[in-house]
């Protein structure tokens, strides 16, 4: 996010330089040259911003464990739908300690 946010500013900073140059001189081609490089500016720093915050976005709900139940039972009912006639369904396993789930695994996978 940072990255595109510097992009974008540069690129800003150098078209507003590009303008005042072009006031200044009275050359009205430089004002041209410097809507393009607003233009090349927010064509590669948009994208680089939207990236970075959806990346922060997600990282922020993954460390603060926001997954409610109502996510994990629709993602239950979607593994119950995509399963076919005589399919094992793997159950989502229940939130709960290390030792339970390497319990349930090994229960799952057990030779008779």
């Amino acid at each position: 996010m940072n990255g595109g946010i510097a992009v974008l500013t540069s690129f800003m900073l150098v078209a507003v330089m590009i303008t005042l140059i072009s006031i200044t001189q009275g050359h009205p081609v430089l004002a041209v040259i410097a809507m393009i490089n607003a233009v090349f500016g927010a064509m590669l720093g948009l994208p680089l911003v939207i990236v970075g915050k959806m990346r922060v976005t997600q990282a922020s709900r993954l460390l603060s464990g926001e997954e409610s139940a109502h996510e994990i039972a629709a993602q239950r009912d979607n593994q119950y739908l995509s399963a076919g006639a005589g399919a094992e369904v793997n159950r989502l396993s229940p939130p709960g300690s290390v030792t339970d789930r390497t319990t349930l695994d090994l229960n799952r996978h057990r030779k008779p």
